[in-house]
């Protein structure tokens, strides 16, 4: 791998715009952005020797960045290289996306529509770093420009078809250079995450720059099998259609209830669509019904749980717990539940041999003996490559797809916390909240010792590790979606979640009022009121057919806020936006007082969210409402 990380500060981010009669290359320094180059081709024009020279040497002897540059940026320019004009690269453009598009036949691999114009498709291109598939919970630059405060938002002002002039061309122009400043916003929002590509790619010997955390897991956990085995993406013919549930030994119930679920889980059939995925029927009416995936809901003293093929939740809504000098609230959380149900129970694809769970279990002591010492690089790395691997046993596209090992492991994950919580109802202390991997607890003091007994003989009895955090008091919307608050802090899920790259701004400083009044008493008016900070104001949106105001043409993504002097946003076939009723769009912004004082914020309104908020939770008129623990 060339790839030097050293150079990232001399890297050149780059982005093209493709029209009938008109093509832009656009290059630019990342930390001089001075120096910028252009490169425009129009009508019959092709690249000259001189622009084929400074391309060349961009990817050649530079760094480069860019964002989707590997499926659509870099073929084009390949072919523009091969001295295409505008038009023709305009054609293979439009098919690269609109076979990219899902349909019932499925998409088309990019390397096949790349073929059908002679342009060989590179999946890992050297001295090149293409990072949209680096943050989790991917999206479009758009969209990540808003949740990172990208000081303008700008949509593509013309349709791709359109036919530009020289002054639209000059406009887009404009456009790309603030996707580039977008593209380098996203660059440094994810540094770290770069770097610990870089170190893997160094380590595996495997080029990893341009890849999501799925995508690593597979490509090294694959390099190290490798060493010892051939492994093999299985035939779509060996996968059977009909599954059924491989119960370990340890799995056992006292109570009938949870008998009688045990017996039905086990005689279940597990089908197998057309697409790869696991459903509990192959009637497609009936899968698309809400809550399709169900197995059972039951009743464990006064929790509702729902055993699903998504995971184990329990259903409470609206509720508030707080603890006090003769109860406590204990969270229990499983410690690598899904890798360690793979290891202790030697869970493997049925086509690779247990090299797959002593290669896996490998990693883990690794990354344990690395977290010890301090490496924060290889734990970081194969913590990775460990959580990630469970998500590939459902992918149909992935050399470790298993539908077997994904149904095995998520089953047995429910069934081995339901004996903990059976356990823990027989002995008279409540489970109050159960997800995937955890429990909550509310019990008396002087039952702390009984709670821990019974959790150490279930860690025994399973071979699971339980990590404790006590919280002074936990408020819910539902299992999901809740703040509660520790001896340091708080945790914060759900609702409470404030920006961040995976899910948009949405009016924070309305949720940081409510957390600064449940954990400090400050009055919410205090911190909306107070806070300088415009940023925290926005919320990000995405209308398909495009946002308008006041018959100004927005974007498919806009941001905005509340204000005195609001109206409400319409989608540009005039339907009303959700929620935009007294908002005003912040397409570009500064962070200066006077640019804040100009947009009139309208406070009342973000206090009444944070109301709105306080009645989600349960929490109603200011008054705690104590959860009975009986």
């Amino acid at each position: 791998m060339s790839i030097n990380y050293g150079e990232i500060n001399e890297a050149i981010v780059f982005d093209i715009e493709i029209y009938r009669n008109y093509s832009l290359f656009s290059f630019l320094n990342i930390n001089n952005h001075n120096k910028r180059i252009e490169i425009e081709l129009r009508d019959k024009e092709v690249l000259t020797k001189e622009n084929i020279d400074t391309i060349k040497y961009i990817f050649n002897e530079r760094l480069s960045i860019s964002f989707n540059g590997i499926n659509y940026d870099i073929p084009i320019i390949d072919y523009a290289l091969m001295g295409k004009n505008p038009k023709e690269l305009f054609d293979l453009s439009s098919a690269i996306i609109n076979n990219g598009k899902k349909s019932k036949e499925g998409q088309v691999p990019i390397w096949v529509t790349l073929k059908n114009f002679g342009v060989i498709w590179r999946s890992a291109p050297n001295n090149h770093i293409d990072i949209m598939k680096i943050p989790l919970g991917q999206c479009g630059l758009k969209v990540y420009g808003g949740r990172l405060g990208s000081r303008t938002l700008k949509d593509l002002p013309y349709d791709p078809s359109d036919l530009l002039t020289r002054e639209e061309q000059n406009n887009l122009k404009l456009y790309c250079r603030n996707d580039l400043m977008t593209t380098i916003d996203l660059l440094e929002a994810i540094r770290e995450q770069v770097k610990l590509r870089y170190d893997m790619s160094v380590k595996y010997n495997i080029n990893l720059m341009s890849k999501g955390d799925a995508q690593i897991a597979e490509k090294v956990l694959h390099n190290e099998l490798q060493k010892k085995i051939d492994v093999y993406k299985p035939e779509k013919e060996t996968m059977s259609k009909i599954l059924k549930y491989k119960k370990p030994k340890f799995i056992k119930f006292t109570t009938t209830e949870l008998q009688l679920l045990l017996i039905d889980i086990q005689n279940r059939d597990f089908c197998i669509d057309s697409k790869g995925k696991v459903k509990l029927t192959l009637d497609e009416e009936e899968s698309k019904k809400k809550e399709s995936d169900t197995i059972k809901k039951i009743d464990i003293n006064g929790l509702t749980i729902k055993i699903a093929l998504g995971g184990l939740h329990s259903q409470e809504k609206k509720r508030v717990v707080v603890a006090n000098e003769n109860d406590m609230i204990v969270d229990k959380d499983v410690v690598s539940y899904y890798p360690s149900i793979i290891v202790n129970n030697n869970v493997y694809p049925a086509h690779i041999p247990e090299y797959f769970v002593e290669t896996y279990k490998d990693l883990m002591d690794k990354r344990i003996e690395a977290k010890k010492k301090g490496d924060k690089t290889t734990s970081d790395s194969l913590k990775i490559v460990i959580n990630s691997i469970f998500g590939k046993f459902s992918d149909p596209y992935s050399i470790f797809y298993s539908p077997q090992c994904h149904i095995d492991v998520v089953i047995t994950g429910q069934l081995s916390l339901l004996m903990l919580i059976e356990d823990l109802a027989e002995n008279g202390i409540k489970v109050i909240s159960a997800n995937t991997d955890g429990i909550v607890s509310h019990l008396k003091r002087e039952d702390y010792d009984l709670f821990n007994k019974i959790c150490s003989l279930w860690e025994k009895e399973t071979g699971f590790t339980l990590e404790e955090t006590n919280y002074s008091a936990i408020y819910s919307e539902n299992v999901n979606s809740y703040l509660a608050i520790t001896d340091g802090g708080y945790k914060t899920k759900g609702i409470f979640n404030m920006n961040t790259l995976t899910k948009s701004r949405d009016y924070d400083i309305a949720k940081i009022a409510v957390i600064n009044y449940l954990t400090d008493g400050i009055p919410i008016e205090e911190t909306i009121k107070n806070c300088k900070d415009i940023k925290l104001f926005f919320a990000i949106g995405k209308v398909k057919a495009g946002a308008t105001f006041k018959g100004e043409y927005l974007g498919t993504v806009f941001r905005c806020v509340y204000s005195k002097r609001g109206d409400v946003l319409l989608s540009k076939d005039g339907v009303k936006v959700r929620d935009t009723d007294g908002a005003i769009p912040v397409m570009t912004y500064d962070e200066t007082e006077e640019f804040m004082k100009s947009l009139e914020l309208d406070y009342d309104r973000y206090i009444s969210i944070s109301n709105k908020i306080l009645e989600k939770i349960g929490y109603i008129n200011t008054q705690i409402h104590k959860y009975t623990n009986t």
